[in-house]
């Protein structure tokens, strides 16, 4: 029988599932489409891959160290999401498990070129494996896709090697900028470059982001390798245009990780981090949580699991991190890696992240709130809330949270030392010269202590209803209506303080005053709670 393996041309053998994939492909697929073609120099254990784009030339090379190709291993190539595609081995020779099962990785980036030229070497061979994809013939004029089997694929196998040093490697010149390719990287509509918004960036930038936040590589920060060291084994260093890419970490603050190795919920083994760099995450597309299978994206956005929808509290955008999924998923990942097919322990793991995503919102919420009334010791602020000017209000607060095992430092006076919350070390850091939270105010240049109490705001012999001033020190009623609500309550301290600081003053009269007293509430009733 003749080994069909040494046979050229060759044909690509598909799964009829793998058609409609490809048939929705948009511009915004198109870095999506290029990390699968990296993920299969990951599985073949590469250490290195070069991406160069000329945008000129629209051309892409793609040159790995990986083990390389021979004769048998580009016909498996090109079985794509097929049951001989199966292999017994679900792990490299290095150890990496393998993320590419469907083949969609060689397939997925047809849509974007004209030409697929690829020649790779093993290391235990003279001769190089060669072959050329005219794309172009896959495609119809209305851009469907086309019986592939019925197309021939030239290639063989050539003595000389073309890149000299490597004793194996994988080359993949891609050529000829499809539609949706000049789309991505030369768009109609240019929008204005915003470093919040990726979509703004410019082609290569934009293809860089999605590749950091996809691909298997290193972070930035060793501290977050160390910490899912466990997901691959590295290194795995890409390169476009000759740039190092790295993964980055949008938070300061490491709020959540798992404990031990890993965290198990039904068979799903799993890492994570939540982090957050108390204030907006920036860009947009970095809020919420990665999530990971075999430590490469899925998705083409990141997951905040339900906790954003309806959420009340503001703060969910202060959350970022990473969900590594290392057991338990891969057979329930969707052809076009873009999400897992229905599983009950996936269900758990989503309201178990929802969960922790609300909770940790809802934490930065009440330390966003602690650390701004704190701040307003010192220094003008806005009555907000009249409640708060009593220092044992702020002090119960502060109490609830050490309850919750929170210590409480004082640092040396300084106004450049902020007050600051740390979930990971559990401290709040108060500077020593506003640990008493006597709040302060400013009128007419003159400074007054500040501070709240209780009294009967409707008694007739009552001649400060509002607030009282004895000093240097203003006393608030916080039984007064006009100051029960949030919005417009420091407008209404202020025209009381003013009408009161005049009649002591002796600018208006003790009638006009009591006058003023008798009507504001009349006159501005339909502002009373509000």
């Amino acid at each position: 029988m003749v080994d069909r393996k040494d046979i050229w041309p060759k044909k690509i053998t598909v799964d009829k599932r793998i058609v409609s994939v490809l048939s929705q492909s948009t511009y915004d697929n198109f870095p999506r489409a290029l990390k699968e073609l990296i993920t299969n120099s990951y599985d073949a254990d590469a250490k290195t891959v070069h991406i160069t784009i000329n945008l000129e030339k629209e051309t892409v090379i793609i040159l790995d160290t990986g083990r390389g190709m021979n004769d048998e291993d580009f016909e498996f190539y090109l079985r794509i999401a097929g049951k001989t595609r199966k292999k017994e081995d679900n792990t490299t020779p290095s150890g990496r498990q393998i993320i590419g099962q469907f083949g969609v990785g060689f397939l997925s980036i047809f849509p974007f070129f004209k030409n697929y030229k690829i020649e790779s070497k093993k290391t235990s061979s003279s001769s190089v494996l060669f072959a050329n994809i005219p794309l172009f013939k896959y495609f119809s004029n209305d851009n469907r896709l086309i019986d592939i089997s019925s197309i021939l694929i030239d290639g063989g196998m050539k003595a000389e090697s073309s890149e000299k040093g490597y004793q194996s490697y994988t080359k993949i010149t891609l050529t000829g900028f499809n539609d949706l390719t000049k789309s991505f990287f030369f768009p109609k509509i240019k929008e204005e470059f915003d470093k919040s918004r990726v979509e703004t960036y410019q082609g290569i930038d934009k293809l860089k982001w999605v590749l950091s936040d996809d691909l298997p590589i290193e972070f930035r920060d060793e501290k977050f390798t160390s910490l899912f060291d466990g997901t691959s084994p590295l290194p795995f260093d890409v390169f476009v245009n000759k740039d190092k890419l790295y993964r980055e970490i949008y938070g300061t603050e490491l709020l959540e990780t798992h404990k031990g190795e890993y965290k198990q919920i039904g068979k799903i083994k799993f890492q994570y981090c939540i982090v957050t760099p108390r204030k907006s995450v920036k860009p947009y597309k970095a809020r919420f949580l990665k999530i990971r299978n075999l430590n490469v994206g899925v998705g083409e956005e990141r997951e905040h699991f339900g906790s954003a929808v309806g959420a009340t509290r503001s703060r969910i955008h202060w959350l970022s991190g990473e969900v590594h999924i290392i057991e338990g998923m891969n057979e329930l990942i969707k052809v076009a890696r873009d999400g897992f097919n229905y599983n009950t322990d996936y269900e758990e793991l989503k309201s178990f992240f929802n969960a922790r995503l609300n909770y940790f919102s809802n934490r930065l919420e009440k330390g966003s709130e602690l650390v701004k009334e704190i701040k307003q010791t010192g220094r003008e602020f806005r009555v907000s809330n009249v409640k708060l000017l009593t220092p044992e209000v702020l002090k119960q607060k502060i109490r609830k949270f050490e309850e919750e095992g929170f210590k409480i430092k004082s640092s040396q006076p300084d106004s450049r030392k902020k007050v600051q919350i740390s979930e990971e070390q559990r401290e709040i850091n108060i500077p020593a010269n506003i640990s008493s939270f006597e709040k302060h105010i400013l009128i007419n240049r003159k400074r007054y202590n500040i501070t709240a109490d209780i009294w009967d705001y409707e008694d007739e012999g009552e001649i400060f209803p509002a607030c009282r001033i004895e000093e240097k020190r203003i006393t608030i009623n916080s039984s007064y209506p006009l100051f029960s609500g949030k919005k417009y309550t420091d407008m209404f301290v202020k025209l009381h303080l003013m009408l009161l600081i005049d009649f002591q003053e002796g600018i208006i009269t003790k009638k006009i005053y009591s006058h003023f007293m008798n009507e504001i509430l009349d006159y501005y009733s339909d502002y009373l709670k509000k």
